[in-house]
């Protein structure tokens, strides 16, 4: 991420504050890798966790941020550029074994704690059981995955019904695929939704990142959200049935257990009230 303005902004104090009360200790705006210039706002290097606060201007939050009247496609250009620098900072962290959390500057500082804690928590569980099934002589394979979510202007979003014949058929999924040997997740998803729905996209930022174990198998997926031209038609050549859900009817259809935690976390999102 390219650092904008200044370290120590207000929103970052409150998030520090907040996880210094509940007894987390960690580094502040530290450099972890050699090959970007990032600097993480604050630093887990024993979890491998590096958690940016985003300002919406700079970082272009497509809800707060307003463009300046004057020049507003030159702002617009530059400012989607920012978003594509942190994704590619971020695949870059990523791929070196970082796990990246992001938060917007209007966000709830406690929400985005509690988010931290759930993560270093996340990180203490797999770690212990990761030393107990090597104890054991035992270790299960794990499938890198990324999903795209694809959001209309309405608010609804793509989910694609497994064809049969395939894995899982009749489960509900984000579209997306594996990640190849040596390919990074921002790469391998625009890849896979080129090749599954035929539309060049943009990835954003990553919603979720987590480990489900399905058959003996821990499955690995990460998934984005994807900025497309919303007008291209969408077909999908994995899937017998695509479906635009509101984020009250996610809950209608029976989803992959791997896709779960995303699903939840959008519906978290909806709006109240």
């Amino acid at each position: 991420m390219a650092r904008f303005g200044r370290r120590d902004t207000a929103p970052e104090l409150a998030l520090r504050r907040e996880l210094h009360r509940r007894g987390r200790r960690f580094f502040v705006d530290r450099q972890v890798s050699k090959r970007c210039r990032v600097r993480p706002d604050l630093v887990f290097p024993r979890a491998r966790i590096a958690v940016f606060v985003d300002g919406c201007f700079w970082h272009y939050c497509e809800e707060h941020a307003h463009l300046p009247k004057a020049n507003a496609e030159l702002w617009r250009r530059k400012l989607l550029a920012n978003r594509q620098r942190d994704a590619q900072n971020e695949a870059i962290l990523v791929s070196e074994g970082w796990r990246v959390l992001r938060f917007w500057e209007h966000g709830d500082p406690a929400a985005a704690a509690t988010r931290v804690e759930r993560e270093i928590d996340r990180w203490d569980s797999i770690a212990r059981s990761a030393g107990r099934r090597a104890h054991h002589g035992r270790m299960d394979p794990v499938i890198e995955v990324v999903a795209g979510v694809l959001t209309r202007a309405d608010g609804r979003v793509l989910a694609c019904r497994r064809a049969p014949g395939r894995s899982a058929a009749g489960q509900w999924e984000f579209p997306g695929g594996k990640v190849e040997r040596d390919e990074l997740p921002e790469a391998a998803l625009a890849r896979e939704l080129h090749e599954e729905l035929a539309i060049d996209v943009v990835v954003g930022e990553r919603i979720d990142r987590s480990t489900t174990t399905v058959g003996g198998t821990e499955i690995d997926l990460a998934s984005y959200r994807i900025h497309w031209l919303s007008d291209q038609q969408v077909a999908s050549s994995d899937h017998d049935e695509l479906r635009w859900l509101s984020p009250t009817e996610l809950a209608d259809v029976r989803w992959a257990e791997p896709d779960l935690p995303t699903v939840r976390l959008l519906q978290a999102e909806r709006p109240t009230g």
